[in-house]
């Protein structure tokens, strides 16, 4: 084998161990990822929708404001989306191109 199999072969090994070792960790990450991407895939359905602002998407998704923003803040950061102008003292955010009709 080359030394980037090795490589990859010990970090598979490494990984099956810790899950082995830590399975209550591994399961709660598991759980906030995928609450995580439910939450996401909701804010996209919204903002399918059109362009809307924090507390409005924070309303419509039964989250508190700070939660929504956190989201909102990730999902411009990865370019899931972009401000869309202003409504009154609020950004608006829509999906980018790329995203729209995605979940």
């Amino acid at each position: 084998m080359s030394p980037a199999a090795d490589s990859r072969q010990e970090l598979k090994e490494l990984l099956k161990r810790l899950r082995a070792e830590r399975p209550t960790i591994v399961e709660a990450a598991t759980t906030r990822s995928n609450a995580q991407r439910a939450t996401r895939r909701v804010i996209k359905i919204e903002l399918a929708k059109g362009p809307a602002t924090v507390p409005a998407l924070a309303s419509a998704c039964s989250l508190p404001s700070a939660d929504a923003l956190w989201h909102i803040a990730a999902m411009r950061k990865y370019g899931e989306l972009v401000e869309n102008g202003q409504d009154g003292d609020y950004c608006l955010y829509r999906l980018t191109p790329n995203d729209e009709g995605s979940d």
